[in-house]
């Protein structure tokens, strides 16, 4: 769910002005998931599908979270491939729905198949865009603006200021800037790192900023932790 939207769900003041905007969300996500039901629910015929497949029913469990994964992603050197660290320090609070669909189609004449799942191939961003409609659309009921964001690829609510949702991202912004001072005072250029050097740093700044928030520091100091050396 875009960060603005969740940011709007966290600082209503009115329980149910919240919960009509999580409601929005849910109901989104559960339009989507059906019209991804009906693109990939077709039961394979045959070795891996080599007969065609027949349409069915299919079932799904859906649960939402509200804080993110502690995660950030990490290029391996300035033009290297980018991976997704976890990192020990707090997610951030924005609201998202997982999704499990079980791998088993029921066809009208009783028959039990596997998804269709060549039917997914170049659609992942088709999915995230009709989401991302229906959760506007949602939005719009309950009388909320909307737009979409610099990217055009997230519905905002245009009444959450930009300062709001940079609010939500403290705790990873937080632990970059920590990470990347701590390589500057070592005379390392951050951007140059190997992906493995930057999770070491990375993996340090936060656990020595969630200790310095525990003895009421204010300074993170990294000198009791060990990091690696392989640039």
């Amino acid at each position: 769910t875009p960060k603005p939207s969740s940011a709007a769900s966290d600082v209503y003041k009115r329980q149910a002005e919240a919960a009509a905007i999580r409601e929005a969300m849910r109901r989104a996500n559960d339009d989507t998931m059906r019209y991804v039901a009906r693109e990939i629910g077709w039961a394979r015929k045959g070795k891996n599908g080599e007969d065609g497949a027949d349409p069915g029913e299919v079932g799904w469990v859906s649960f939402m979270h509200h804080t993110a994964r502690p995660t950030l992603q990490v290029r391996d050197g300035k033009t290297g491939i980018t991976y997704l660290a976890e990192v020990p320090m707090s997610g951030d609070p924005p609201d998202h729905t997982h999704n499990g669909m079980f791998n088993l189609v029921a066809t009208a004449d009783g028959r039990i198949g596997s998804l269709d799942t060549k039917r997914l191939n170049d659609r992942v961003h088709e999915f995230g865009a009709y989401f991302q409609a229906r959760l506007a659309n949602e939005l719009r009921k309950l009388g909320i603006h909307t737009a979409y964001d610099d990217k055009e690829q997230a519905v905002v609510i245009t009444a959450i200021p930009q300062a709001a949702v940079d609010l939500f991202s403290k705790g990873r912004q937080q632990t970059e800037r920590n990470a990347q001072a701590y390589a500057k005072r070592q005379g390392l250029e951050w951007e140059g790192l190997s992906a493995e050097r930057k999770f070491g740093i990375l993996s340090a700044a936060a656990v020595a900023e969630r200790r310095s928030k525990g003895d009421g520091r204010t300074a993170v100091s990294y000198t009791h932790l060990t990091l690696p050396t392989k640039a």
